[in-house]
């Protein structure tokens, strides 16, 4: 009786057991199935973009982009069948994938797991009839299926299209006025005979191409103002690597000329917020008349990585204020021949070797500022120089070449200039430094940062509040239009202890 009533309590435990295992393997059947849900829903995105937004900059009309890529990933255990390609607007936008470009042909098409495939993109924007950039905007859907799902990937497009006039060349024998309206593309040259006066009204946009020049034998007024500065250009908008914009890359055309004839005729040359940038010259001016000089007036301008020079004066009169000038293969500035006046100007040369250039040329060890008073066939120069930063890579960035120091005309107060201790006459209340002062924000390029040169002031520079109070009455605002506060800061940036300038260059 015993071992029959312990046989039924061990078959009534099994039984007990066999149904608490068949309710936990129930459960976990569910809940396996809840995961594979979870993993798989209905319109899960299956295949995932490189990246959210391809953006192509700005689009000059007519011109079409060029052609950039991205990857559709199937990260899953998968395999996925792309069932649609399609654009959401389908108006300027051109997609190529797998080597297919009609979308339609796309259908069935697969993607094994752990697998990719490039899509290829460019766009082309027919003319827009409208004063003012256009924001270009679509959307690539491309819709999936696997044995459990659905799903639709999205990569937004993203463009700023405007009408360009081109211009293969324009020879300009009267006085003529370029407006703002759109921006001009220049295919070879425009050239300003010796009778004529070119203006340049705010807003100008001129776009060079290639070796493409400006050539002036008659006069040029460019008057940009802040908000809307006459801008010179390449014509290469979009960019050379991913996190390289051509922006960035000097000797993309010749530059701007101002070459007088020898008509003893006085010229007049004026340039405010003009931004040049980009070229192999970025402002030559020559005469070879050494008796009847042309004066040039620049204030509040940007020159800006050249791969030859920046600014060249030679026996012109010139007076510079509130200007930029940086990042030169050779000097930033050259003056021979000629009485210039710079004032609260920056004058910074940390092109390098590793700067970018369309063309083969290095940088050359040389000064920032080369003043050349030597040969007899340039006018005399007369330097005068008050509340400018000379600044660059080298030890000495300030050169005078004289044939005798001791006796020569220059004056140079207030400055802050990174070159050993000048001992000549006219030199006063400077500041000279070393080649390890922190004067600058920034002082190079990096694309993998993402960092620009800036030109603005450190907070802890030496060229801060050594300006004189004379010329700072004269000049009460700097290149942005920011209110010079006594002591003033050397250069064309004015820093402000509360609130420093963090980004002046455009």
């Amino acid at each position: 009786m015993t071992r029959l009533r312990l046989n039924s309590i061990y078959t009534t435990l099994c039984h007990t057991l066999l149904k608490s295992a068949a309710t936990v393997l129930l459960a976990c059947s569910m809940l396996l199935s809840a995961c594979q849900s979870t993993e798989h829903p209905l319109d899960q995105q299956q295949l995932t973009f490189s990246q959210d937004t391809l953006n192509f900059d700005t689009i000059f009309t007519e011109m079409g982009s060029i052609t950039k890529q991205v990857k559709i990933y199937n990260y899953t255990p998968l395999t996925q069948t792309i069932t649609s390609v399609r654009l959401q607007q389908g108006n300027y936008f051109q997609v190529n994938m797998d080597g297919i470009s009609d979308l339609s042909r796309l259908a069935n098409t697969t993607i094994p797991p752990r697998d990719s495939m490039f899509i290829f993109i460019k766009m082309f924007i027919p003319e827009l009839s409208s004063p003012t950039p256009v924001t270009i905007e679509d959307n690539l859907l491309v819709q999936t299926t696997d044995q459990h799902s659905r799903a639709t990937s999205t990569l937004h497009l993203l463009a700023c299209g405007q009408d360009i006039e081109t211009i293969d060349s324009l020879y300009i024998s009267a006085d003529t006025t370029l407006t703002g309206i759109k921006p001009r593309r220049v295919m070879r040259y425009i050239f300003v005979d010796s009778i004529a006066t070119l203006t340049l009204d705010a807003g100008v946009n001129l776009i060079l191409h290639d070796s493409a020049q400006i050539i002036i034998k008659g006069t040029l007024i460019s008057q940009g103002t802040i908000n809307e500065p006459v801008v010179i250009r390449g014509d290469k908008l979009y960019h050379l690597f991913d996190a390289v914009p051509y922006d960035y890359v000097s000797g993309l055309y010749g530059g701007v000329f101002i070459l007088q004839p020898q008509d003893k005729k006085q010229r007049h040359h004026q340039l405010t917020h003009t931004n040049i940038h980009g070229a192999n010259y970025g402002l030559y001016c020559y005469s070879p008349d050494i008796n009847n000089l042309s004066d040039i007036e620049i204030d509040a301008c940007y020159i800006h990585n050249c791969s030859q020079y920046g600014l060249i004066i030679q026996n012109m009169n010139s007076t510079v204020t509130n200007t930029e000038i940086s990042n030169a293969a050779y000097n930033c500035v050259y003056l021979a021949g000629g009485a210039h006046h710079f004032t609260f100007n920056t004058i910074a040369n940390y092109f390098n070797n590793t700067n970018i250039r369309m063309h083969n040329i290095g940088r050359h060890y040389v000064a920032s500022l080369f003043i050349n008073n030597l040969s007899k066939n340039n006018s005399p120069t007369r330097p005068v120089f008050y509340n400018n930063i000379i600044a660059g890579r080298e030890t000495d960035n300030l050169v005078i070449a004289t044939p005798l120091p001791n006796h020569y005309q220059a004056l140079f107060s207030h400055n802050y200039i990174m070159a050993d201790t000048i001992n000549m006459p006219g030199f006063s209340n400077n500041v000279f430094g070393q080649t390890n002062d922190t004067v600058f924000t920034n002082t190079f390029y990096s694309r993998y940062e993402q960092e620009y040169y800036n030109f603005g002031l450190d907070s802890l520079s030496p060229a801060r509040q050594i300006a004189d109070t004379t010329h700072t009455l004269l000049y009460p605002t700097d290149r942005m239009g920011n209110l010079r506060t006594l002591p003033a800061d050397a250069g064309c940036y004015q820093s402000n202890p509360t609130h420093d300038q963090t980004n002046p260059t455009p």
